[in-house]
């Protein structure tokens, strides 16, 4: 998603069911493609965005969040980072996000 005028980018990348109510929230911007494997998405995400990191599990409680801080850190960056499941929405994402510093 890139609005006009804006600096920003935003993707959400849901896999699984074909209904996430985050994406209810974007609807008009939703872009549904076939399945794709951990390792394409991954090759895809460092050769178009080298900067976007990609953690991916099935499993809670892994250690995902903290693989995320652990490279950051390496790398002398910051993770922010708050759940976007359940009752949330698009206003309330786009504020979140707009607000980081």
């Amino acid at each position: 998603m890139h609005a006009l005028g804006s600096p920003f980018l935003l993707a959400l990348v849901c896999r699984g069911g074909a209904h996430h109510p985050i994406l209810d929230q974007f609807s008009l911007l939703t872009h549904r493609i076939q399945g794709i494997s951990d390792i394409a998405m991954r090759q895809c995400f460092s050769q178009l965005w080298p900067n976007v990191k990609m953690v991916t599990s099935d499993i809670p409680g892994l250690g995902k969040t903290e693989l995320a801080h652990e490279q950051a850190s390496k790398q002398g960056m910051g993770v922010v980072s708050f759940p976007i499941g359940g009752a949330i929405t698009r206003d309330y994402l786009v504020k979140r996000l707009v607000n980081l510093s």
